[in-house]
């Protein structure tokens, strides 16, 4: 839960990956690991409630932006999916209130 997030100790956080995925968990290890490496999805397009987790992390761990895509290549070239990505990831945590 992201209680459970909140009360990890910061010496565990040293740094976040951001993405997000469809909702829902794998409930076989096969479909969680193939989720894992193909199903990510850019931040706010999934299921994930990407806001509230970054919210319940601490507020100074870098962030790296990983999406990998696997057989859904996108139709863009590298420099356009780079800026994509990050364009998105920084709209998300733009939003996240760390109050």
């Amino acid at each position: 839960t992201l209680d459970d997030i909140r009360a990890l100790p910061r010496r565990y956080l040293n740094y976040c990956q951001i993405c997000d995925a469809p909702g829902g968990v794998p409930t076989r290890l096969e479909d969680f690991i193939y989720a894992a490496r193909t199903q990510r999805l850019l931040p706010g397009d999934g299921g994930i409630d990407v806001t509230g987790l970054f919210a319940a992390l601490p507020a100074d761990a870098p962030v790296s932006i990983e999406i990998p895509m696997g057989p859904r290549e996108p139709a863009l070239d590298d420099e356009a999916w780079a800026r994509l990505c990050l364009e998105r990831s920084k709209a998300l945590l733009a939003g996240v209130d760390k109050a």
